[in-house]
């Protein structure tokens, strides 16, 4: 008999296999073990399950119905899509022998392409690191301690300020550990610049190009030059050392043309700004820049920004918390100008992702009926004629644009009026009602389609983004959690990629798959089963 429950807490599923009263003499330990296995993330054209118990990762491609199983490191604890969408990684504390016959084995990184399961690459790490963080382009990684984590029974000693930087061009490859110079505190998160952050020569112009890592941790941050692992990390404090106020770094944004990082702060009332200046170092281990740092008033509290270049000159938009207003900062001269916007603002969304040229503004704090549009470009010279208010019958709860559309999705407070679609060039809005909670949603690949569903409910809508027509699909099961597939790394979106997938967080693995979200239907839609069990007798747990 097979006995199946939740282990409370997230990401983990769990159940324990049991073989009945009268088998229980003589049975192995092994299968009165927990089967820990994660939530489901999206791999390209996959989900992937990380399996902690048989230390494996399983691969479903629900368009084919393909299952693979990929056995990883010793004791896995975290794992990673990269941001194209190509390749999984799975971070793996490593084991200690106790037993005479057990064999040490190092923490490690496993990076596995799902298009060639069978060679995953894995790179040793010098300490049992439990998150990496990766760059844009999905080249670099850092791998480090969370703040939350504490040293396992295995560990004598930790460095919670340690961290691995791997180049995931190069397969080969020995990660640099290195430590993170602290005032006490351990890192909150790692961020990537864009690969042509350089810094600012004397002349003016700019030095060589590269990604600069940015470790953030209460009270400072830390640069790291990944294209030179080797050279010394630069680490700036954020407050005097006799001050005491806690400033905790929030929300950074890169300006390479002018050599700058503009970084906000809860805490702070100024944006910091951290100039990279080159210089010629004698010695190759130290870095080719120095950072000189700027404070920059916002008007009263930052609570969001953004980017956008206007005349070819990149500018940073603020939404100050606690006053109806938003500032404007030049990057070049660290000039600023405040813009009245009528309604306390603390979110704003630039649109298109792109070279914005609009400014979708609200209040997530404080919700109200009102989304403030700016239009951007002469932003300064045409205050007055180029803010518009859209009134709204619900309070605005969260705004995310819709990819690849001129619409983006409105999310209210109002259980029935769950959300609205929000016409970005019309600056229209279209309700959407429902019979109770929004439990999920997601955009297919292409932006065409939204699907859904609510709390408690086996049904999935689907709304066609053209025309707002809505479908529904009843279901066998409760969905738990929802997902659109990606077409991956350089991979134009095709029918597979559209397909729809919702998981219904059964432990022995329940996936529903909706092949073609235009067409929904029962006869089209089927339902994979079972995987997780997979293999589950014929090995020792």
């Amino acid at each position: 008999m097979r006995t199946a429950y939740w282990l409370i807490g997230w990401p983990l599923m769990a159940f324990t296999l049991m073989m009945g009263m009268g088998g229980c003499g003589g049975r192995p330990e092994a299968y009165e073990q927990k089967l820990l296995v994660s939530t489901p993330m999206v791999v390209g054209h996959h989900l992937a399950f990380l399996d902690r118990t048989r230390e494996r990762v399983t691969l479903v491609r629900p368009y084919t119905r393909e299952v693979t199983h990929v056995d990883v490191g010793r004791r896995p604890s975290f794992m990673l899509p990269t941001p194209d969408g190509a390749r999984l990684i799975v971070i793996c504390k490593g084991w200690v022998a106790v037993e005479r016959d057990e064999v040490d084995e190092p923490p490690s990184m496993v990076l596995i392409d799902p298009a060639a399961p069978a060679d995953p690459v894995s790179y040793d790490l010098g300490s049992p690191f439990d998150e990496v963080a990766v760059s844009p382009d999905s080249r670099f990684a850092v791998a480090f301690f969370s703040s939350t984590s504490t040293p396992g029974a295995d560990e004598v000693f930790r460095n919670p300020n340690a961290v691995a930087l791997l180049d995931l061009g190069e397969p080969g490859e020995i990660p640099m550990e290195k430590t993170v110079r602290s005032f006490g505190d351990v890192p909150l998160g790692v961020l990537f610049s864009p690969p042509d952050m350089a810094p600012l020569k004397s002349d003016g112009t700019l030095g060589v190009g590269r990604t600069v890592a940015v470790v953030f941790a209460d009270g400072y941050v830390t640069f790291l030059d990944m294209e030179h692992p080797e050279r010394s990390e630069v680490t700036v404090h954020l407050t005097l050392p006799d001050h005491p106020q806690t400033v905790i770094p929030q929300e950074i944004v890169f300006a390479p043309e002018a050599g700058t990082i503009f970084l906000r702060c809860t805490g702070a009332n100024d944006i910091y700004a951290f100039t990279l200046s080159a210089r010629s170092p004698a010695d190759p281990t130290e870095n080719d820049f120095v950072i000189s740092i700027n404070t920059l008033a916002a008007g009263s509290v930052p609570a969001d920004v953004g980017v956008f270049m206007d005349g070819g000159v990149r500018k940073i938009l603020v939404a100050n918390q606690g006053s109806a207003d938003l500032t404007i900062i030049d990057t070049l001269t660290s000039e600023f100008v405040n813009i009245p916007i009528g309604d306390p603002v603390d979110r704003m969304i630039l649109y298109p992702e792109t070279d914005p040229t609009v400014a979708v503004i609200f209040s997530q704090g404080s919700t109200r009926t009102r989304i403030h549009f700016l239009d951007l470009p002469d932003v300064e010279t045409q205050v007055g004629q180029n803010h518009d208010v859209l009134t709204t019958n619900e309070p605005v709860q969260n705004i995310e644009l819709i990819p690849g559309r001129d619409q983006a999705l409105v999310l209210h407070n109002d259980s029935d009026s769950v959300m609205s679609v929000l016409d970005l060039t019309q600056r229209t809005l279209s309700p959407i009602t429902a019979q109770g909670q929004l439990g999920g949603y997601v955009f297919t690949a292409d932006g065409a389609h939204l699907a859904g569903f609510t709390y408690a409910d086996t049904q999935v809508g689907l709304i066609d983004l053209s025309n707002l027509a809505v479908r529904t699909l009843q279901l066998t099961h409760t969905p738990a959690r929802i997902f659109a597939l990606q077409a991956g790394a350089d991979t134009t979106v095709d029918a597979e990629s559209r397909a729809v997938v919702v998981d219904h967080g059964d432990p022995a693995g329940r996936l529903s798959v909706i092949p073609n979200p235009s067409d929904p239907s029962r006869a089209s839609t089927y339902v994979l089963s079972g995987f997780l069990y997979d293999g589950l007798l014929d090995n020792p747990l």
